[in-house]
């Protein structure tokens, strides 16, 4: 219900769930596919500068406009800064074997959140995950 009815829609509070789901699925696919050789990480880029904010202030007055690309000018990583942790993770000798790990800036291998962590979340979502698109592969 809360993705159709936007009564109830909340983007931010969806935007950190969908994340937390990158994880959950992430951590999910290293258990079920661990000692193949397949590997499965997870990260943060870090805060990073580009126009996915456009949509959060759309009615902002100019000046908040300016304001915000002064800050994120001085506290956020550029774009190709931005994408050093994916290049590390996916590229680099030193985690070839790594799976079921969280990366952050850049290419730190840190902990996530406790529900990140939890077992039972990983499963009811690749289980939700199978229910939903199995209409697309069976």
């Amino acid at each position: 219900d809360t993705f159709t009815n936007p009564d109830v829609y909340d983007k931010f509070k969806s935007y950190g769930q969908s994340k937390l789901a990158n994880v959950l699925f992430s951590n999910e696919l290293a258990r079920r596919y661990s000692g193949t050789g397949l590997t499965s990480n997870s990260l943060h880029p870090g805060s990073i500068r580009t126009n996915l904010s456009r949509h959060i202030l759309e009615s902002q007055p100019k000046y908040l406009d300016i304001l915000s690309d002064i800050i994120q000018n001085l506290l956020l990583m550029d774009s190709d800064t931005g994408a050093l942790t994916q290049l590390y993770v996916a590229t680099s000798p030193d985690v070839k074997d790594v799976t079921g790990k969280y990366f952050v800036p850049i290419g730190i291998q840190d902990s996530t959140s406790s529900y990140g962590d939890n077992v039972t979340l990983q499963s009811e979502l690749w289980d939700q995950s199978e229910k939903l698109t199995s209409k697309f592969w069976n």
